[in-house]
């Protein structure tokens, strides 16, 4: 038992490394469990989204294991927010979840998008545009890409936030955002030849480009972005 007591309702907030901490250090104990209880249920309802938009409504298995994983695996080191280690995590098991859904050996979120991988994987997005262009073309670029507009635009996430999320640099990020606008351009092209109308979603890129994560000039761009989905 902690010499300190968990402190009850009402009191100052705990940090997600502070519950992570005491939940480690007294996992035998009442209010150790209540601690692990406490961090499970904090990112139980943003990891069960960040899912059912990228995978749909059949997704308790992986929130769960992906929780388990954050709250039992005892691999949290402190290198990072406990937040991005439990992205990270997520992020992981998307892709693995990738993987197993499409059937494909030669998935590689670099450069396979869910439109190659088949009927099986879909893009949820929100009711009013969830079959629009814009869901069509985020479909037909590669799932890195894909993730990085999500996050950054879509779920409105600053430039630092989302390369912490992502697991790499802010300057890395940059780059990724900026061939993934490239792609969608290009599958922009490839579309028009059925007829779609797409200038508003032209407008939208454009609007995209301009508000691009900023970075201190003296950042070296990253040639590679060295990222780990472990």
């Amino acid at each position: 038992m902690c010499g300190t007591s968990w402190r009850m309702p009402g009191a100052k907030k705990r940090s997600d490394e502070e519950l992570y901490k005491f939940w480690t250090d007294n996992r035998t104990t009442s209010e150790g469990k209540r601690a692990g209880g406490q961090l499970f249920q904090r990112y139980f309802d943003p990891v069960m989204g960040y899912f059912r938009k990228r995978l749909g409504n059949d997704v308790q298995d992986v929130v769960t294991e992906t929780l388990q994983a954050a709250t039992l695996g005892g691999n949290f080191r402190g290198e990072s927010s406990y937040k991005a280690y439990v992205f990270g995590i997520a992020r992981y098991k998307l892709l693995k979840e990738y993987k197993k859904r499409s059937k494909r050996a030669d998935f590689d979120p670099a450069v396979s998008s869910l439109f190659d991988l088949g009927p099986s994987v879909t893009y949820m997005m929100g009711k009013r545009d969830e079959m629009g262009l814009l869901a069509e073309a985020l479909r037909r670029i590669p799932v890195d890409s894909l993730n990085a507009i999500e996050t950054y635009y879509r779920e409105g996430k600053t430039g630092p936030e989302t390369a912490l999320l992502l697991g790499i640099s802010l300057p890395a990020l940059r780059n990724r955002l900026r061939r993934a606008l490239t792609r969608i351009r290009e599958v922009i092209v490839h579309l028009e030849a059925s007829g779609e109308d797409f200038a508003r979603l032209r407008e939208q890129i454009d609007l995209w480009e301009a508000s691009l994560p900023e970075i201190d000039t003296s950042d070296e761009e990253d040639p590679g972005e060295g990222e780990s989905y472990a």
